[in-house]
């Protein structure tokens, strides 16, 4: 982009200085009301600004001698949708279903690594010495392993998709599949992608994760026929119970000798 006085800017530093501008702005506010939506936005930035802190702080705790990091760059979603027709048991809880739906369907997109109690990995035989090197964790452990098998979604199969579903109980058929993923632009909105029924191709970008859109994606629910209305705030809340259990590391009876 060429300026006024004849130099040129790229794109790229142009959005950035505007974004920083325009973020300067935003804190530079003085009272505000309460619950307002600029508040709530500057709560969000300090937040993220938080978590980035902790972050940087971990990272540099745990450095190899020598060794620094330079920049750090934030991954950005890539949101995917579904349009799911149920046909579910006349005394099914369709709300408990879809929030199972949500679940799986989030886990096939996003695979969580696996966290372990000691318990588990004495059973497996690992030494003590060898599961406590590394950076202790709030929460169990992980193994290298695990970390280095993770592969990012690229391809989404309506067959697997299918297959998750019919595995819930209560769940008597799934009458149609549709998908459709929606990638990210600089200004922070969202284009629509590409739409299948049977295989679904993602971005191939590494700077993208998919993500299951609960706001974009509808399911119907069918008993004997017959639609049903679901609450999707229910469903969602218990969606977040569960994502937030994933993490909890089974803890089991621990008998080691003195």
């Amino acid at each position: 982009i060429e300026n006024r006085d004849g130099s040129t800017i790229r794109r790229e530093d142009l959005e950035g200085q505007l974004l920083q501008e325009l973020n300067e702005q935003l804190f530079s506010v003085g009272e505000l009301n309460q619950g307002s939506l600029l508040e709530r936005y500057q709560q969000k930035i300090a937040y993220i600004r938080a978590v980035i802190s902790e972050v940087l702080q971990v990272l540099h705790e745990h450095r190899n001698l020598c060794e620094d990091f330079i920049s750090f760059k934030s991954m950005k979603v890539e949101e995917v949708a579904f349009c799911l027709d149920l046909e579910v048991a006349s005394d099914a809880n369709a709300s408990d279903i879809q929030a199972q739906v949500y679940y799986l369907i989030d886990q096939l997109l996003s695979p969580a690594i696996p966290r372990y109690g000691l318990d588990e990995l004495l059973v497996k035989g690992m030494r003590p010495e060898d599961i406590f090197d590394g950076p202790p964790l709030q929460n169990g452990f992980i193994l290298t392993e695990d970390i280095q098998n993770s592969r990012q979604t690229r391809v989404v199969h309506g067959s697997d998709v299918i297959n998750l579903i019919m595995d819930i109980e209560g769940v008597v058929a799934v009458r149609n599949v549709k998908m459709a993923n929606f990638t990210p632009n600089t200004d922070g909105s969202y284009s629509m992608g590409n739409e299948a029924e049977w295989c679904l191709h993602l971005t191939t970008s590494t700077n993208n994760v998919p993500r299951l859109s609960i706001d974009r994606t509808r399911i119907v629910f069918y008993k004997e026929g017959i639609p049903q209305v679901v609450n999707p705030e229910v469903a969602e809340q218990t969606f977040r119970v569960l994502k937030a259990t994933q993490n909890n590391v089974r803890k089991g009876p621990l008998k080691l000798d003195i």
